[in-house]
C-alpha cells in the first residue's frame, strides 16, 4: 500500500515536471519565431529540450506531451477508482448498520404481539388478570431481548451514590443509612458492556 502511494506521488510529480518542460519549450519557441532570441532558432534550447522553430514541433516535445497526457489519464483513473471505493465502503457500512438494527428490532415484535393479544383479551372479557398477565409476559420478553443485546440494569437500590451510574433527583434526611445512600429508584438505569446508556434516577439520603 505504501509503495503504491509513493508511486502515485512520483507519477504526479513527474507529470508536473513534464508540464513545466512543455510550457518552457512553447514559450521559447514563440520567442524564437518572433525573433526575440538571438542565434539560430533551430538550435535554441531551454536546457531540457531543443526547439525546432521552423519545422514544426520537435519530436522530443511531442514525446513529452504524450507522457504528460498519459500521467494525467493515470491520475484521472486513480481518482475514479478512489471515488468508486468510497461509494462501495459507504454502501457496505449502510447495509451493515441496517442488518444489525433489523436483527435487534425483530426481538421486539414478539413482545408487541403479546401485548396486543393481552389488551384484546382483557377488552373481550373485561379481565384485569388477563391484562396483568399479558403485561408481565411482555416485560419478561422485552428484558430477554435487551439481555440478548448485552443491556443490563444498573442495580442502585441501597448502594452508595455514584455519579457515574446514578443521577440524584432529590435527597431526604435519614438516620437509618449512611449519607449519600440510594433510598429509592425513580427510573432504572441501563448499561451496555460497561457503558452507561442511562443513569439510574434516584433519591439519596443525607444527614438528619
Amino acid at each position: 500500500m505504501a509503495t503504491a502511494i509513493r508511486k502515485r506521488k512520483l507519477d504526479g510529480i513527474e507529470a508536473a515536471r513534464l508540464a513545466a518542460k512543455l510550457d518552457r519549450a512553447a514559450r521559447r519557441r514563440e520567442r524564437a519565431n518572433a525573433g526575440e532570441l538571438p542565434g539560430d532558432p533551430e538550435m535554441l534550447a531551454d536546457g531540457v529540450v531543443t526547439i525546432d522553430a521552423g519545422k514544426g514541433e520537435n519530436p522530443e516535445v511531442g514525446e513529452l506531451r504524450a507522457q504528460r497526457d498519459e500521467y494525467l489519464e493515470m491520475a484521472r483513473r486513480e481518482r475514479a477508482e478512489f471515488d468508486n471505493y468510497r461509494k462501495r465502503v459507504t454502501r457496505e457500512m449502510e447495509n451493515l448498520k441496517r442488518e444489525s438494527l433489523s436483527g435487534f428490532l425483530k426481538e421486539f415484535f414478539g413482545p408487541l404481539d403479546e401485548l396486543d393479544r393481552a389488551l384484546s383479551e382483557s377488552e373481550k372479557n373485561d379481565s384485569y388478570e388477563a391484562l396483568q398477565s399479558g403485561v408481565r409476559l411482555v416485560s419478561e420478553n422485552l428484558w430477554k431481548a435487551l439481555a440478548k443485546a448485552g443491556v443490563k440494569k444498573i442495580n442502585a437500590q441501597g448502594k452508595p451514590f455514584n455519579p457515574e451510574f446514578h443521577e440524584a433527583m432529590a435527597s431526604v434526611p435519614s438516620s437509618d443509612v449512611p449519607p449519600n445512600t440510594v433510598l429509592e429508584v425513580f427510573d432504572n438505569g441501563y448499561k451496555l458492556d460497561g457503558f452507561v446508556l442511562r443513569p439510574a434516577r434516584v433519591v439519596v439520603s443525607r444527614e438528619p
